[in-house]
């Protein structure tokens, strides 16, 4: 007999329900792949859903149900997710030589890790996709043509690093604006810039880079609204959503933009969106 609540799998036509031991797996190791070994099997660890009376005859449960947000979820509670911490807090890890993620509040009450301004230069930035972040780049020069890039590797083990690069008329290789986007980090962390803030009627262009950590999470589609009004980003990048294919897609056509592109996850973890 199937329990009340949960999550479970559609295999071989039927639910199979995901015991909290595995589900304590994947929060641990989100990258590691299940099932590989069977193609049917692989496939269906790529849908897990929460259990209700519809869901466990038909397989399948529509997004906007209540359930998703109710049943406690894998997918945004990796146990490698770091928490935001008080100054208090990031001061004792500090002097333990730990590292921390340290907020601040902008005007508008967003918590920011980092906030650039950049003029025909360009501009490079990347977060760990465990660490809640919001960056947030400012363009002070009107652009008529630029290049974006996003990219994704595996810093730590069961970690991953992205990378963003803003390079306005950039006329060379994909290759070299990745290798320059990561030397460009790379340099940053060796002599960090001082923090600015900029007032609003001297910036042109506002790019939001969001570390969301879950794009099921219930709070999710809420938090992109305020964003795109207290911002007005000409592009917002999301990592870590956590879901990708058709799934994704059915969450954006929801939110606040016309055009989209999207990458496919790395098992459970990763989730690449361009708004």
């Amino acid at each position: 007999m199937l329990p009340r609540s949960g999550w479970v799998i559609w295999y071989k036509n039927r639910a199979v329900v995901i015991f909290d031991e595995m589900i304590a797996q994947i929060r641990a190791m989100p990258m590691d792949t299940l099932g590989w070994f069977e193609a049917e099997l692989s496939n269906a660890w790529k849908h897990l859903f929460p259990i209700t009376l519809t869901s466990i005859r038909t397989g399948n449960l529509t997004l906007n149900h209540p359930v998703w947000g109710q049943t406690p979820n894998p997918w945004w509670k990796f146990l490698t997710n770091t928490p935001l911490v008080s100054w208090e807090i990031a001061e004792t890890l500090s002097r333990q030589r730990r590292p921390s993620v340290v907020p601040y509040f902008d005007e508008s009450g967003w918590i920011i890790q980092e906030r650039r301004s950049v003029d025909f230069k360009g501009s490079a930035t990347a977060h760990m996709g465990n660490h809640p972040s919001l960056e947030l780049i400012q363009i002070l020069q009107p652009v008529q043509k630029c290049d974006l890039l996003l990219c994704c590797r595996e810093d730590t083990i069961g970690i991953l690093k992205y990378m963003m690069i803003w390079k306005p008329d950039w006329v060379t290789s994909k290759v070299l604006l990745r290798k320059l986007g990561w030397s460009m980090v790379d340099a940053a962390m060796m002599n960090p810039s001082p923090m600015e803030v900029l007032l609003g009627q001297f910036v042109k262009m506002n790019i939001l880079m969001w570390n969301c950590r879950g794009a099921l999470n219930t709070d999710f589609k809420r938090r992109i609204f305020e964003m795109a009004m207290n911002y007005s980003p000409t592009i917002m990048v999301i990592t870590e959503t956590r879901v990708g294919g058709d799934k994704a897609g059915r969450i954006i056509t929801e939110l606040p933009f016309d055009r989209f592109i999207i990458t496919k996850t790395i098992v459970y973890a990763g989730g690449l969106w361009v708004l």
